[in-house]
């Protein structure tokens, strides 16, 4: 019993440790995200790809699953439908219920600008104007729209219309806009050339501004942020701007849902900002990933695992878990002490067992040789039966341990025989002999003890 008790603990060891190896390989495995974004080839698009393909050759604990969809509409009701995990939505979409925010990717200026010799000076001045929405796929003409409400503009008196950035230069030559919006990131390098390419065909100076009291703009309205335009951000000379411009802003933001744990979405929103470095190279959308904030009434609130990593309250999987995981490794150690007494304890037992059986068969057997008279063989036998039948009651006792003790059968063979012989030399030799009903007493006696195989 004891080798099955050792073997038991070995199995339970080796199991243990199994699981522990496989618990880990399971948590070193990256976790597979869905993702939607799109539409395919915009700079949001493209900036996804590459995350995609750098948390693969940065051995990040994510790799992302890309679903290409129209716009952020699209890729929101993806996200609220349980479908995707993450979706790349515009903050002025108001598509998604549960969208929370994991990290801030871009933020788009709202930039208005005009020819010097327009006349308009403001937001305000451009009733009855022809004016064009430049963006790329992502509609901005109700967002627009509901700026322009904001200034008491109606929309009947706006000839306002999205266009193409490749078509913008010639209709501001050929006079068929008065002004165009720009929504775009101050950093791309997409502006800049427009810019440039708008005032070689004019060969007059644009004149840019801004959205007035823009941050009141921004407390009224939760997807939008107050921001400032650096002057000279656009190149050029004269610089373009001339001087800094304050505006509002749209945010491109990767949100998921609270079915994500804030595990993940500490993970997810570190990750991310440990790639910026690497992807600045080749994505100039890098260069603005940042976290949402946690103090500010906005669009999307951040998610709770992101919140805890702005607030230094995440914990890692360890930390999270760290009570119950040394109450486990007590408990172990608890159950390994327990069962290493309980073998001491019973290989001592055994072996005094041993000790008591085996050291008193040498003085039987001197006993049994110095006997001269069968009533001395006799109770030779009476004590050898009582020895037996003794050490057999404490072995049944205790089941656990008989399989494992010496077995004593070879040895109670070997003394009947000696007793056998011893009595049948002295019957040899004219010793009298004791009373049938004494033979036959000694006889059954003999049988309870014997316990010889048949055929030995």
């Amino acid at each position: 019993m004891q080798k099955r008790v050792l073997l038991r603990l070995l199995a339970g060891i080796f199991t243990v440790l199994a699981l522990a190896i496989a618990l880990g390989l399971y948590l070193s495995m990256p976790t597979t995200l869905r993702i939607a974004v799109g539409p395919d080839g915009t700079e949001q698009a493209r900036f996804v790809q590459a995350v995609q393909r750098a948390m693969i050759d940065t051995r990040q604990p994510f790799r992302l699953n890309v679903r290409t969809v129209k716009n952020s509409s699209d890729a929101s009701r993806l996200l609220d439908k349980h479908l995707v995990d993450l979706a790349v939505a515009r903050s002025d979409d108001p598509t998604s219920n549960e969208g929370r925010s994991v990290a801030i990717l871009q933020k788009r200026s709202i930039i208005v600008v005009v020819r010097k010799d327009s006349g308009i000076t403001g937001v305000t001045d451009l009733h009855g104007r022809n004016v064009a929405v430049v963006g790329e796929a992502d509609s901005s003409l109700p967002l627009i729209s509901r700026i322009f409400a904001h200034y008491e503009i109606p929309p009947e008196e706006v000839k306002l219309k999205e266009m193409r950035p490749a078509d913008v230069a010639s209709a501001m030559s050929d006079g068929l806009l008065d002004a165009f919006i720009l929504v775009i990131d101050p950093n791309s390098r997409m502006p800049r050339r427009i810019l440039a390419e708008i005032t070689d065909k004019l060969k007059i100076p644009l004149v840019f501004t801004g959205m007035p009291a823009s941050e009141a703009l921004a407390f009224r309205f939760r997807d939008l942020v107050s921001t400032e335009i650096p002057a000279g951000v656009f190149g050029g000379t004269p610089p373009r701007p001339e001087a800094a411009i304050n505006t509002v802003a749209i945010s491109y933001e990767l949100i998921a849902t609270e079915r994500m744990s804030d595990t993940t979405a500490t993970a997810l929103t570190k990750s991310l900002l440990d790639l910026r470095t690497r992807l600045r190279r080749d994505q100039e959308m890098s260069f603005n990933i940042e976290t949402p904030p946690v103090d500010e009434l906005r669009r999307f609130l951040p998610h709770d695992g992101t919140a805890a990593l702005v607030n230094d309250d995440a914990e890692t999987f360890l930390e999270k878990y760290s009570d119950q995981i040394w109450l486990a490794l007590f408990a172990l150690s608890i159950a390994g002490s327990s069962v290493t007494g309980f073998l001491g304890w019973a290989t001592g037992r055994r072996r005094d067992d041993e000790r008591t059986f085996q050291a008193l068969l040498p003085q039987l057997t001197e006993r049994l040789a110095a006997a001269d008279s069968l009533e001395g063989v006799d109770e030779v036998q009476r004590d050898f039966d009582a020895l037996v039948v003794a050490t057999l009651m404490d072995t049944s006792k205790r089941p656990g341990l008989g399989g494992e003790a010496q077995d004593p059968t070879p040895w109670i063979t070997l003394f009947n025989r000696l007793i056998a012989t011893r009595r049948a030399g002295l019957e040899a030799h004219g010793v009298p002999s004791i009373s049938v009903h004494d033979g036959q007493e000694r006889r059954q006696g003999a049988r309870i003890v014997d316990l010889t195989p048949r055929g030995q």
